[in-house]
């Protein structure tokens, strides 16, 4: 996969902490830890330095689950659940991510969070954060955070979001 060279100056500028509110989508697989459940809370209670654009649902197969379509659908579902009881509408918030994990890095995994996180990236006009929150067991906890250039060629962005969605479900 071939990304977009960036200057020093973008470069340097991308990778400053962000000062104030930032625009950021989380990618989950909420219900397969109790962490993630914790971490939607916990953000979604911090509207004045985050502003959570959306959450997609992760797939995941382990013991809670019978395959990664599975675990997506169980993850949804336990961020509607967590949705209602903050009193947050899903509508235009909640999407299904993918129901297969990513085979080639080259081919994309279509689902309703990749169209959703192309739109919100090409349509902003700030840099997007995407948190991708999974734990590495040998590790501990690791977020795993890009942030898209709002402006890019959409094909390629577009592939990066699939990828990058599909890739953290399988990590």
């Amino acid at each position: 996969m071939e990304f977009p060279e960036l200057s020093p100056a973008l470069r340097a500028a991308r990778l400053a902490a962000p000062k104030g509110k930032v625009r950021m989508v989380l990618d989950t697989d909420t219900y397969n830890e109790v962490d993630d459940q914790f971490a939607v809370v916990q953000w979604l209670l911090s509207p004045d330095r985050l502003g959570i654009e959306a959450i997609y649902a992760a797939p995941f197969h382990n013991n809670r689950s019978d395959g990664a379509g599975d675990g997506m659908q169980k993850s949804y579902e336990e961020i509607l659940r967590l949705l209602e009881r903050l009193d947050v509408s899903p509508e235009g918030f909640a999407h299904r991510g993918s129901t297969r994990f990513l085979q080639r890095s080259d081919v994309a995994q279509e689902s309703a969070a990749a169209h959703d996180l192309v739109e919100r990236a090409y349509n902003g006009n700030a840099p997007l954060y995407v948190v991708a929150y999974w734990r590495h067991y040998e590790r501990g906890f690791r977020p795993l955070i890009r942030s898209f250039d709002c402006r890019k060629n959409r094909r390629r962005l577009a592939r990066r979001a699939a990828a990058l969605l599909a890739f953290s479900a399988r990590v």
